[in-house]
């Protein structure tokens, strides 16, 4: 049985991810204040093959100001960058791989939401939370 993300794992992942520094979840919050650079939602839509959709993150006309006014994500928007980025590390280390995790990301379980995939349920925290759970239920082997 594999054991959960550890720390160091997901902070490095993290930092690949975001573009930032990230060894603490001190470092987490400060970068959520200060947010993130728009570039961090361009490389998690590339890291999810594009099945995270930007316009779940930030519009993407509001994007594109960002990135022509440089200016750094609002902490909301870099918010949810660092919720998806979580998931989406999460799932990779659970599954083993990127094209396992993505389709299991991408698809309805009902057991989670009737109508809604594992992703589009990360749009809020609730369901990221959710997703999280059962995320860790099946790396411990509770859940399929």
């Amino acid at each position: 049985m594999k054991k959960f993300m550890a720390e160091d794992d997901l902070f490095s992942g993290l930092s690949e991810l975001l573009g930032e520094t990230v060894r603490t979840r001190h470092d987490l919050v400060e970068l959520s204040f200060r947010g993130a650079h728009p570039r961090a939602v361009k490389s998690l839509t590339e890291a999810s093959s594009g099945v995270i959709e930007v316009s779940w993150i930030i519009s993407p006309r509001t994007l594109s100001h960002r990135l022509s006014k440089g200016q750094n994500l609002t902490p909301t928007e870099t918010g949810n960058v660092i919720r998806f980025a979580k998931i989406l590390l999460h799932a990779f280390q659970v599954f083993g791989g990127h094209e396992k995790a993505l389709g299991w990301l991408n698809r309805v379980h009902p057991a989670l939401h009737p109508q809604l995939s594992t992703l589009e349920l990360c749009r809020t925290e609730e369901g990221a939370l959710l997703v999280a759970e059962w995320l860790v239920a099946m790396d411990h082997g509770f859940a399929t």
